[in-house]
């Protein structure tokens, strides 16, 4: 009796570790971003060579015959995006609520194959980071992945995760030991009579 007591603390422990776990893969993923794809850009009017400038969905881009072009939102617009530029810009100045920009983003963006160039941005704000990455694939596609992470509360993101996933996982072993002792309960009682 004793150790089938201790057998089942063991897999609800268990299934605590295993939980939390599970529970900080999907936190992981969630504030990864990595539950948002990349998103194709507008074809521009000429083979892209090389990516010069990003500043949040805007993006600027060197044709293979020199010509620079300048797309001001690259995710969304399908149609009529790309504007010819005499120069890309060097410098940005930041809106008022970014408080910091990086030349990475502050989080890693999903897996891409294909890619020879890339070039990111993250905007840090106080409670939020807005990550943008541009990458020019082989083919010359161009493609962007842009997600607003967590900032400053990944952490909580990650215990929550955390806690949600073990709670849910001993809740679940806890009732299914529960129906299994009360189907054995019912199965002797009827045997008896």
């Amino acid at each position: 009796m004793l150790m089938k007591v201790l057998k089942r603390i063991g897999i609800l422990l268990l299934a605590l570790v295993v939980g939390g776990g599970l529970g900080y893969a999907l936190a992981f993923v969630w504030e990864n971003g990595w539950s948002e794809g990349w998103t194709r850009v507008a074809a521009a009017p000429e083979a892209i060579a090389s990516l010069r400038a990003i500043n949040g969905s805007a993006v600027w881009v060197e044709a293979q015959s020199g010509t620079l072009y300048h797309n001001a939102v690259a995710d969304v617009c399908e149609t009529g995006c790309w504007v010819r530029v005499p120069e890309a810009p060097v410098e940005f100045v930041p809106d008022p609520e970014i408080n910091q920009v990086f030349t990475e983003a502050c989080v890693s963006p999903p897996p891409l194959l294909g890619a020879v160039e890339r070039k990111a941005e993250c905007q840090r704000a106080d409670w939020v980071d807005f990550n943008t990455v541009y990458a020019r694939r082989g083919s010359g596609a161009l493609v962007v992945w842009r997600f607003t992470s967590g900032g400053e509360w990944v952490f909580v993101t990650y215990m929550l995760g955390i806690f949600g996933g073990a709670v849910s996982l001993f809740v679940l072993i806890l009732v299914s030991m529960l129906l299994q002792g009360l189907l054995r309960w019912l199965s002797r009682r009827a045997a008896m009579n």
